[in-house]
């Protein structure tokens, strides 16, 4: 019968004990089996994936964000437009008499969308007719994680017409509220 064959010791390297033998090649074995100093090569591709998925992400949500500020920005000039669209029609449709909330309504109905402007005062002044309206439009928020992908930007204007309402002076507001201006 053989007897098991007996594997050679390998040299212990000084002050490493059992954990510091040297392999066939001469060279010093580490705890893990790898030599120290060096990274496993899947630790490597696995940070350089990391990382390039953290770049993606960051540099899509930065792309994002400046589409939104521009969204936002067209939505907020689009209510200027709209109120200039409005004091056209109620000019027009007025011409030679005082402006009454009736008229006003009927005007911005037919200047903007229903759901786009809101009439909240008309109140004569010394020099003609004050109409304070609430102009809203929609934009698309980027990644919207949490809450609704559409969002509104809203924004008051104080109308001045003269009494023949042929000359008009839009001036945006910084406050938009029925509290503020009431409703009449």
């Amino acid at each position: 019968m053989g007897r098991a064959r007996r594997q050679p010791r390998l040299p212990e390297v000084p002050g490493r004990g059992e954990a510091g033998r040297r392999s066939q090649a001469g060279r010093v074995l580490s705890d893990a089996g790898v030599q120290p100093g060096r990274t496993a090569p899947w630790a490597k591709v696995f940070g350089a994936f990391v990382l390039a998925l953290i770049t993606a992400i960051v540099a899509a949500y930065g792309i994002g964000a400046y589409r939104e500020a521009e969204r936002e920005r067209s939505a907020f000039e689009a209510t200027r437009e709209d109120a200039r669209r409005f004091a056209d029609t109620l000019s027009r449709s007025v011409t030679g008499r005082a402006i009454d909330r009736r008229d006003a309504q009927q005007a911005l109905n037919k200047a903007v969308a229903k759901e786009h402007g809101l009439l909240l005062s008309v109140t004569p002044t010394r020099d003609g007719t004050r109409v304070i309206v609430q102009l809203s439009r929609f934009y698309r928020r980027s990644l919207p994680l949490f809450g609704p992908a559409d969002t509104v930007t809203r924004r008051c204007f104080a109308i001045d017409f003269d009494s023949s309402a042929q000359h008009t002076r839009i001036t945006s507001q910084t406050t938009c509220s029925r509290a503020t201006h009431g409703r009449q």
